[in-house]
């Protein structure tokens, strides 16, 4: 051969972008780029709903994790109780199994608990920890059936006078049924979600707040393992959360370690990649979408692309309805 060349092949779900590069004989490094294009297509999706054919796996995988970081953050609850009430939790719970634990969440505020049940109340309690905002001030908005139930429920707390959600769900109406079976009283609750419908949803911060209020009630009846100390401990692992931009910690199995890389036509002078939240980046995504949009399978014109660009530059988004 008198010259040598590589290719290059940037490939995704709706386009392949390629590169032939000239390499230099002596070195076998690229020197000049000979040709480059992009060829799309229709993205790998369902045909009838438009989504991804990989949702089910990714959906899968979500599960998967909120199951592991459950069972971790349940765990590191059971070492610190241990730990500070000198008992064996899996098997002093044992015990508490036929145990209504909403009862117990509703009577801690008015009586002295033993600590297998102030055990019980927080292990329930962490289980199943409420929704958190991801917004960045935190505040639950939207006009989404989740949030609209969460905030109707907090309406709720603070128009009947219920002091916790484990006092609401015990005593009203709404989250259960008082029934008589074989000449004793009992309740069945009716505090599961199904799917689309989010009316027994609460927040994370009640749940915080009736966490600290039992705790804080308990050490006023005498428990004198409950110290402050260990109820910001508990509260600490209730509300733990990484931010979305972190990986894991140093020391978990599932770390990984995230570096911004060398650009690759100018990393041989030291030039990094354009993180993503750079004006450069945005740029660039923005010209590769208007680009390789197509209505009715038809490209855009020059003037139609122009038209998009001048909009994305004054508005927050743009939907494709509004294309």
């Amino acid at each position: 051969m008198s010259k040598l060349y590589r290719i290059g092949l940037d490939i995704g779900i709706g386009s392949v972008g390629w590169a032939v590069l000239e390499n230099n004989p002596a070195t076998e490094e690229p020197s000049r780029i000979l040709k480059l294009g992009v060829r799309t297509f229709s993205p790998n999706e369902i045909a009838k709903t438009g989504e991804s054919t990989a949702k089910a796996r990714r959906e899968k995988r979500g599960l998967h994790r909120r199951t592991r970081r459950r069972s971790f953050r349940m765990q590191r609850l059971k070492n610190l109780i241990s730990l500070n009430f000198g008992i064996d939790v899996d098997d002093e719970l044992k015990e508490l199994s036929d145990v209504d634990v909403y009862k117990l969440r509703a009577t801690a505020l008015d009586e002295r608990k033993n600590c297998c049940e102030i055990a019980k109340v927080i292990l329930n309690i962490a289980k199943r920890r409420g929704f958190q905002s991801n917004r960045k001030s935190g505040v639950v908005g939207g006009d989404g059936l989740l949030t609209t139930a969460i905030n109707e429920n907090a309406q709720f707390l603070k128009d009947s006078g219920y002091r916790t959600i484990g006092e609401a769900i015990f005593k009203a109406d709404r989250f259960g049924t008082n029934v008589i079976k074989d000449g004793k009283e009992s309740r069945i609750y009716n505090i599961r979600n199904h799917a689309g419908d989010y009316k027994n949803c609460f927040g994370r911060n009640d749940l915080i707040s009736e966490m600290t209020l039992i705790l804080k009630k308990q050490k006023e009846f005498g428990i004198s393992q409950i110290s402050d100390e260990f109820i910001e401990k508990v509260i600490e692992i209730f509300a733990k959360q990484r931010n979305f931009d972190e990986g894991p910690g140093e020391g978990s199995p599932y770390s990984a370690r995230f570096e911004i890389g060398k650009c690759t036509f100018l990393g041989h002078e030291g030039e990094i990649r354009a993180p993503k939240s750079s004006f450069t980046f945005e740029y660039f995504t923005a010209l590769s979408k208007i680009n390789s949009l197509k209505i009715n399978e038809k490209e855009l014109t020059i003037e139609q692309k122009q038209i998009l660009y001048d909009y994305i530059l004054k508005n927050k988004e743009l939907k494709f309805e509004r294309i």
